[in-house]
């Protein structure tokens, strides 16, 4: 009896540790997930250091310079154009980089890059027949230059100062 008497005080001894027990796990304060990085607006300049030992002066012997650091700006800040945490992708679905992508057209741009074109056009034709004129032009000097009239012309010269030599001679019969 005195076991069962034992075993009926332990019991809401039991029970009761077993509910603090219980009470204890669902008081546990949730894990909050981290909150999301922040996401900068600007990459920042970037700066090389470059460590240089005693030099002379390229531009002037009597010049020498004791080792130091030389700071080089590698890359100028820019711009961050990644879409932030904020924005929501569905599968499939891509995003064109803002840097990179054309500005869309708009109606008088494009009727002014279609006026563009077709002049384009238009001077290649005539550029092109320019061309075709320019070849006749040279077949032609081409067979002037091997005419008998080209040949003639040295020739008619020669008689024209034969010509006016008899001409003065014949006006003038003794000076000669």
């Amino acid at each position: 009896m005195n076991n069962y008497l034992t075993f009926l005080l332990s019991l809401p001894l039991a029970i009761a540790g077993c509910s603090c027990a219980q009470k204890a796990r669902r008081d546990v304060a949730p894990v909050v997930p981290p909150a999301p990085a922040t996401v900068d607006l600007r990459y920042p300049e970037r700066v090389a250091i470059y460590q240089l030992g005693r030099q002379v002066e390229p531009s002037n012997d009597g010049l020498m310079h004791e080792a130091h650091p030389v700071y080089r700006l590698e890359s100028d800040p820019a711009w961050n154009l990644h879409p932030g945490p904020g924005v929501v992708r569905t599968p499939g679905q891509s995003y064109a980089d803002p840097a990179s992508s054309p500005l869309p057209l708009q109606d008088d741009l494009r009727a002014e890059l279609n006026r563009q074109r077709a002049e384009t056009t238009r001077v290649m034709n005539e550029a092109g027949r320019l061309a075709e004129a320019y070849g006749e032009l040279q077949k032609a000097l081409a067979a002037i230059a091997e005419s008998p009239l080209v040949t003639l012309a040295p020739r008619l010269l020669q008689m024209e100062q034969r010509l006016e030599r008899l001409e003065s001679h014949s006006e003038n019969p003794g000076r000669e």
